[in-house]
């Protein structure tokens, strides 16, 4: 697991900034007085079994894995200044490219008053809604740790917030571009073509080293959260480009520059969230507007318990041609779930989710009418002892005939789009095949957890209510 850690830094565009960083925790902590130390983190085991045979030669049918995130946090100054230290390894047994380091966190951050001044490798989650965060661009998703879009690699960043009574206003430069990860070709939860991430193309001429800008407010007004955005540079979504490479048919990201403006909303209103994220982007094909919008309803104390359930029901909708449509991430669909959770710092949670497709016939991009009905499932549960949590997660994907061609959207892999960008006129939707059928399969994890901490859903409230 060393290995990969030392191969990663090495190899990172902006190893000299993890340099001065450590150099500036190293002469701050020394000539302050330490407020609180504090370590934390987690160790997880995973085991993946699939219940049908590998369709490529390399892959296996199960494999294991573990990873190690620690934490760490230094405050000094009253708690005015901190640092955070957050690293990430995995190793696998199976996919080369699942092996990986990263540095989740490495951050300075300053407050000043009403001002607090952020800088270094750090993790933003902008958004509401559960199954789809369209106003989420500050971080790359790291899709080889899971499937589902919700891990993030650390993002580069010079992050400036000014709190005042109107609001909260934050700026950001990035300097530093993160490419998306993806499977590799012994990797099982992969695309029919393998993805070449070491011949990745870039619109922009500075590719990785082109400096993204954006702008947030958000403020609350009585039982309204509200969020306006505007970010410009790199998409962190990439287009799928078929192309030969070394005589071989594989995958090339090709990374857009786009200019996207953004609108989150969430109101609550008793024990209803109502809440929404619309976004109107831009790239080289044209400007184009999306949104998902949805309640959550929490039903507390079920059955004079004390225990919760959540109820979930988002809709989805994006206004690109009948092709980009139906093979964007979400077009006209509705995802319906359900979650539940015990007390939070001990006892069980799990989570239910499905989603339908409302595409009609006429729409399809491919020939023949295709209708999928994918359904994600988790549940976590603390360990006997109390030290940990114990978690299972899986993934069906049942479409009407084997051959649905849009098996990738329907298990959340964004970025494959069939329309040819501008570089590569001419490029053709790439076929399902082999990689599809095993979609179609379902997909059991295990993972233990040392740490503390769960990842199983919870009834979420108003950012600025009862956490």
């Amino acid at each position: 697991m060393l290995r990969y850690a030392i191969a990663f830094w090495l190899r990172s565009g902006f190893g000299k900034l993890y340099l001065v960083l450590l150099t500036l925790v190293w002469c701050g902590i020394g000539n302050a007085q330490v407020n609180s130390i504090e370590l934390s983190g987690n160790i997880s085991l995973e085991a993946r079994a699939f219940l049908q045979s590998a369709d490529y030669p390399g892959q296996e049918d199960q494999n294991g894995s573990v990873s190690i995130e620690p934490e760490f946090y230094v405050d000094w100054a009253d708690g005015d200044q901190r640092i955070v230290f957050s690293p990430f390894l995995r190793y696998d047994t199976s996919d080369d490219e699942r092996s990986h380091a990263d540095l989740r966190e490495f951050y300075w951050r300053g407050s000043f008053q009403d001002v607090e001044l952020k800088v270094g490798v750090a993790k933003v989650f902008w958004g509401v809604t559960e199954s789809q965060h369209l106003v989420d661009v500050i971080n790359q998703t790291d899709l080889v740790e899971n499937i589902d879009t919700e891990d993030k690699l650390g993002q580069p960043m010079v992050n400036l917030s000014f709190i005042k009574s109107w609001g909260t206003l934050e700026l950001y430069v990035l300097p530093y571009f993160r490419e998306r990860t993806f499977a590799g070709e012994e990797g099982r939860l992969r695309t029919s073509l393998v993805v070449d991430t070491d011949h990745a193309s870039y619109e922009a001429s500075d590719e990785e080293k082109h400096v993204d800008f954006a702008v947030r407010w958000r403020h609350y007004i009585g039982d309204w959260d509200i969020g306006l955005a505007h970010f410009s540079g790199t998409s962190r979504a990439p287009d799928l480009v078929p192309s030969l490479h070394a005589g071989q048919l594989v995958l090339i990201p090709h990374y857009q520059q786009i200019d996207q403006t953004s609108l989150d909303l969430q109101a609550t209103k008793g024990d209803w969230l109502w809440k929404l994220e619309l976004i109107s982007s831009r790239n080289d094909q044209g400007r184009y507007t999306a949104f998902v919008g949805g309640f959550e309803y929490s039903l507390v104390g079920v059955l004079g318990t004390a225990s919760d359930l959540g109820l979930l029901l988002e809709y989805h909708f994006d206004d690109r041609d009948d092709k980009a449509r139906c093979d964007a991430l979400a077009h006209d669909d509705r995802r319906a779930g359900a979650g539940a959770g015990a007390d939070r710092q001990a006892g069980p949670d799990f989570g239910r989710g499905c989603q339908g497709d409302g595409c009609r016939p006429h729409d399809r991009p491919v020939q023949g009418a295709h209708q999928s009905r994918p359904a994600s499932l988790h549940e976590a549960a603390r360990l006997p002892q109390g030290e940990g949590r114990a978690r299972r997660g899986d993934v069906l994907h049942r479409p009407e005939r084997p051959e649905d061609p849009r098996f990738l959207r329907r298990l959340r892999l964004a970025g494959l789009r069939p329309q040819p960008s501008a570089h590569s006129r001419g490029a053709h939707q790439v076929p399902g095949g082999k990689a599809a059928r095993d979609r179609d399969r379902l997909h059991v994890a295990v993972r233990l957890g040392a740490g503390p901490q769960s990842r199983g859903l919870q009834p979420r409230r108003s950012r600025h209510g009862v956490p």
